[in-house]
Formats: C-alpha cells, sequence, structure tokens
C-alpha cells in the first residue's frame, strides 16, 4: 500500500499513543536483554562467532526479538498516515455505536485501519479493524442507516446509532522519534 509519500500506515492516535509507549518500553527492555548477554559472555567466556553453537543462543535471541519489534515500531512511527476523520460517515479513526438485532446494549467500536497491536479496548470501545467483516460492512455509513451482514448462523442486522469522528489537525503532526 505505498504511495509516493513513502507512508503506508494510516494510524489513529490511540494507535499513536501506543506505538510510543511501546517503543520506551521497549527501548529499555533491549538496553537490560543487551547488558544481560555482555554479561554472560564475559562470565562465560564465549566467543561471538564462534563455530559450534553457541551457548548464549538464548539471550542473542532474545535481544533479536526486542530489536526486531522495536525497529518496526519505530518504522510505523516513522512512516504513519495520521487518520483523520472529515465527514459524518464511519471512517478509520470513528467512534461507532451499533444497534444488533435485537440486543439491548448497543455495541460500541473503535474502528482503525488494520489492528497492528492487538488492542481490544480503547476508552470502552471495541476496537475493530476495517479488514474484518463488520468493519468492512459499516465503513462509510452514517448515523441511522440500517445494513446486514451474514454470521455462521444467522443474518443479522444492524444500525448505526452514533459515528463520532474526531478531527485532528495534521499540520501538527510530529515525527515521534
Amino acid at each position: 500500500m505505498s504511495n509516493e509519500n513513502n507512508f503506508d500506515y494510516v494510524l489513529t492516535e490511540p494507535e499513536i499513543a501506543y506505538l510510543i509507549e511501546m517503543v520506551e518500553k521497549l527501548r529499555k527492555k533491549l538496553e537490560i536483554e543487551q547488558d544481560i548477554l555482555e554479561k554472560y559472555r564475559q562470565t562465560h567466556k564465549v566467543q561471538v562467532g564462534a563455530e559450534n553453537m553457541s551457548p548464549d543462543l538464548g539471550y542473542v535471541t532474545d535481544v533479536f526479538r526486542t530489536k526486531s519489534k522495536l525497529d518496526y515500531y519505530e518504522d510505523l512511527l516513522q512512516r504513519y498516515i495520521l487518520a483523520n476523520p472529515q465527514s459524518d460517515a464511519v471512517e478509520i479513526g470513528s467512534f461507532v455505536e451499533l444497534q444488533i438485532g435485537e440486543f439491548e446494549q448497543p455495541l460500541q467500536i473503535f474502528v482503525t485501519s488494520e489492528n497492528l497491536f492487538n488492542i481490544y479496548d480503547i476508552d470502552g470501545y471495541r476496537v475493530i479493524s476495517i479488514k474484518s467483516p463488520i468493519g468492512q460492512d459499516i465503513l462509510g455509513k452514517k448515523e441511522g442507516d440500517l445494513h446486514s451482514y451474514n454470521t455462521p448462523s444467522a443474518k443479522v442486522t444492524c444500525e448505526v446509532k452514533k459515528v463520532e469522528n474526531v478531527k485532528t489537525n495534521t499540520n501538527e503532526k510530529q515525527k515521534h522519534l
């Protein structure tokens, strides 16, 4: 999904806040893991790049995994477009209340482009990706719109009860690194 500006990710403000928090935690974790690895190597006189299987492989693997995740998150922060809902329809970054069938309580959802971080709750709203069946179905709907989708057991009808789009000023987008 690349474009000429090299922005590949559409992220919402809660996702960006989560990313910043995770980058800080991963940097601290990486520093600790690298210290542990270095102390292990010094204590056990491990030669880096030895022909046989290195006894520090577990520590090296930990450092590699943390560094890979950190690099991925830092890349996201460098190459995102801030979701900036501008209409009264459901878009990426919308908070939505859906009345599903005969259920008394409406389902409160927050719409993301992808649930990259496995976040399941933002301010009491369930996180739904536009790649999910319900996410695909409600995209572009407005308050009062009815829509139906199929589940394995039945066809379900929903009504969009409320759409809240928090507008952001994209001119003030900051590079977080």
